[in-house]
């Protein structure tokens, strides 16, 4: 028997590894029998994201992020299920079943709506990118293009890997193109490849070197172009030599790093990005094999370009030209990473030489490699600059300016919440600098940036069972599911647990669906779809017709079903509940059957106590049908004894599992 009917999803989850999968995304560390990393859905500064290669599930404790690898990918690169069974289909080298009709189930899914425009945006640059590369290769039009790259000493292995193209020296080349073919002309001008001007439609880039920005996944989701010689075309005084497309719904600038789609991996395997400040300057170093590099996007390094960063590596090596506007660059950069959890290096190459030129030249490989293994610290470099500065200033007031300046810049990233040796180290080099004590260098950044000068609190420590159950979110209890009228909040929460533990535990055995209850009455029948409530009733109700029909299921093909329904919340529910039964069962897994069954009498105590509280009311409701009296006090007492079970009952109406006992 399938798991679930739908053979190319189960064909995909069983040759999807999601540990190998997460890991070319993030950073991943051994942790007991599982992995942990940083969180790619919210700001994480602690790993807080597990990812169990038995179960073949990912969890955050943190936001409550959690599925399978279709979740990741889903979340991750922004796609609906059917893109990303298509995306794993074709990692995984698996030929999809043609697609014979029938209204997808994702399409009540969360990724509806916005989803349309980003769909056409990507269709259209897709286009876009397979005509800058026919014009590459067009004998004639690509002639200069391809010459310019022969000079930089391109070779065709990284055109092809880079995927350059080329804009013709025309005004409506790709205009023309998109009226012809009758393409999606209001998506091109969204895209900002083509625009209505006094000339009519023309085209944003003409006669310039198309270098595809992309994606995680490698997908194009904007161009950047560098004019070549002879192009009448642009205006020198307002057309940049390199021109990026406008942001759009798929490309932010804060946020795109050129060239992270190939690099990721070599990132993630020396746990170091080396970020460069051009195109150009990114493909030379992946030629020369040294591809743990990027660039960022005609805009100056930012926190988010760090944050994310932070997911693949432990170390950033800024490198820049050294001329002056390299340094200012440096400074600027080391600024935004000052504050973040990365740690951070400086390299600024010999005056004149930009990194192709010092990896082409003699013994080059070496000297770059050298330059950055010996990378000066962020602190370092700016202590340096700073006594430079101190150098420079030929007058008592010129120091105590760049003295103050730089001391201010410090306070606004808050020393005082460094580790503490780095924190001494660098207080005593102010101090030797400025002739001050330490004392005095403290009390001077503390006037400067008062707010920010609080004791550093060091992180929460983990349990010592590795387990990560008091961060778990909040309950469906505390999401908006009141608790029925007169029902305490504990016993509420109480119940919500059991519905998660036995639901959880039915994936762990799918044969306690049939297993016999103390009362001799079967499971299935004892706890029908209607007594699971909240966010697990529809999962719930899933398995429960599964079940009936004699399918098996497991957790991770229930996982890959509800997202390809769109069904999130329940998914989120469902990762919950497996994750938080795992330190309940301990080493033992017969203790699965024990905590099932307490699930299941207590989700049965509620059904008692909502019957004797609907017999309590008609007990209490008059004789208002006129019927015989006799009959009417007969059927009282009758109530009333069975009232009397059900409160004898009501002592021990089911335990719950809250731990190992």
């Amino acid at each position: 028997m399938t798991a679930t009917g739908n053979n190319d999803r189960e064909r995909v989850l069983a040759s999807t590894d999601i540990v190998r999968l997460i890991g070319e995304h993030v950073q991943l560390r051994p942790k007991g029998r599982e992995f942990a990393g940083l969180c790619p859905f919210h700001d994480d500064k602690n790993p807080s994201m597990q990812v169990s290669p038995q179960k073949q599930i990912y969890k955050c404790f943190s936001c409550g992020a959690g599925g399978t690898c279709f979740d990741f990918v889903m979340g991750y690169h922004k796609l609906t299920f059917p893109e990303a069974l298509k995306m794993l289909a074709d990692r995984a080298g698996i030929e999809l079943t043609p697609f014979k009709g029938g209204k997808s189930t994702s399409s009540t899914g969360e990724h509806s709506g916005g989803g349309d425009r980003r769909k056409r945006l990507l269709a259209v640059n897709e286009l876009a990118q397979a005509f800058f590369q026919k014009q590459l290769n067009d004998e004639s039009a690509g002639e200069q293009a391809r010459d310019y790259l022969a000079k930089r000493g391109v070779s065709v292995e990284m055109i092809e890997q880079f995927q350059l193209g080329y804009a013709p020296h025309s005004w409506h080349a790709l205009a023309e193109a998109v009226a012809d073919k009758r393409w999606d002309k209001p998506a091109f001008e969204a895209a900002g490849l083509i625009a209505d001007g006094q000339r009519g439609l023309y085209d944003k880039l003409r006669h310039r070197l198309v270098f595809p920005i992309c994606d995680d996944m490698g997908r194009a989701i904007a161009f950047g172009g560098r004019t070549l010689p002879g192009n009448e075309l642009d205006d020198p005084t307002t057309d940049a030599k390199y021109l990026n497309s406008p942001e759009t719904l798929l490309f932010n600038k804060s946020r795109t790093l050129y060239g992270l789609h190939l690099a990721k991996k070599a990132v993630i395997d020396s746990k170091t990005v080396v970020i460069v400040e051009g195109y150009t300057d990114v493909i030379a170093c992946h030629q020369h094999n040294r591809r743990n590099v990027v660039a960022a996007l005609g805009t100056a390094f930012t926190g988010e370009h760090a944050s994310k960063l932070r997911r693949f590596c432990e170390k950033a090596v800024l490198v820049f030209d050294g001329d002056t506007a390299g340094h200012k660059a440096a400074d600027r950069a080391v600024e935004v990473l000052l504050g973040s959890e990365i740690d951070v290096a400086v390299v600024i190459l010999p005056e004149g030489m930009d990194p192709d030129e010092l990896l082409s030249a003699e013994q080059g490989e070496s000297a770059w490699d050298n330059l950055i293994d010996t990378a000066q610290g962020a602190m370092q470099y700016l202590l340096a600059q700073f006594e430079a500065d101190l150098s420079a200033s030929g007058t008592m007031a010129g120091k105590q300016d760049a003295a103050t300046a730089f001391l201010t810049r410090l306070a606004r990233h808050d020393i005082a919440a460094m580790p503490g040796i780095r924190r001494a180290l660098v207080i005593a080099r102010l101090s030797e600098l400025l002739h001050m004590p330490e004392h005095e260098v403290l009390a001077e950044l503390k006037r400067l940036k008062p707010r920010t000068f609080t004791p550093a609190i060091g992180p929460i420590p983990e349990s010592s069972s590795g387990d990560a159950i008091d961060a778990m979110p909040p309950t469906d209890s505390d999401h908006g599911y009141e608790s029925p009228a007169g029902q305490p909040a504990s016993l509420s929460r109480a119940i919500s647990l059991a519905e998660r533990q036995l639901v959880a535990c039915l994936l762990r055995d799918n044969a306690l669906f049939e297993l016999a209850m103390d009362d001799g009455a079967d499971f299935c029948e004892a706890v029908a779809p209607g007594d699971v409530t909240g966010e697990g009733q529809r999962v719930y109700q899933l398995l429960h017709d599964r079940f009936a029909d004699g399918e098996t299921l497991t957790l991770p093909g229930v996982l890959a079903e509800l997202a390809e329904r769109g069904w999130d919340r329940e998914r989120r529910w469902l990762t919950l509940a497996d994750v938080e039964l795992d330190p309940h069962l301990g080493n033992d897994p017969a203790r699965l059957k024990r905590i099932f069954t307490e699930a299941a009498q207590a989700i049965r105590g509620r059904q008692r106590r909502q019957a004797f509280a609907a017999d309590r009311r008609a007990l209490a409701t008059p004789n208002a049908s006129g019927e015989d009296p006799v009959a009417a006090a007969l059927a009282l007492a009758s109530q009333a004894a069975r009232l009397a079970e059900q409160l004898q009952g009501e002592h021990n109406p089911g335990r719950i599992a809250r731990g190992p006992a």
